[in-house]
């Protein structure tokens, strides 16, 4: 059973989508940034660290404004950059990443052409 959602609410949570929405540009181009330092050894860690927080801020609020998937995603990738932060630099590890990173980064680019497109539901139930 669904509880009618109040327009203030609506209109709180769309303001919050919105702004989720306009960050994705930022997190994307941060994590490919990241990502260019990954094979790099001296660097790599660092770079791994700095996904690591990206992804963490996705996975704590994706799923509240209507994308859980990425917000799932993005919990799965952070507990493995905090995998591979507990132990010394091996480039296996890194790769093994890749390939989930490189799909989540498809799915965020994803979300935000969906922004760039007319929706045409999501209106208040009252």
């Amino acid at each position: 059973m669904s509880v009618p959602m109040s327009e203030e609410l609506y209109e709180a949570l769309k303001g919050i989508r919105e702004s989720f929405l306009d960050d994705l540009v930022t997190h994307i181009n941060e994590m490919e940034n990241y990502c260019r330092y990954l094979d790099d050894p001296n660097n790599a860690m660092t770079a791994v660290a700095g996904l690591r927080g990206v992804v963490h801020k996705i996975s704590g609020i994706a799923g509240s404004v209507g994308f859980p998937q990425l917000g799932d995603e993005a919990g799965r990738l952070d507990l493995a950059f905090g995998q591979i932060l507990k132990a010394p630099y091996d480039p296996a590890k890194i790769n093994e990443i890749r390939a989930p990173l490189e799909a989540f980064l498809d799915h965020l680019e994803d979300a935000f052409d969906e922004k760039l497109l007319p929706s045409g539901g999501g209106q208040p139930q009252t």
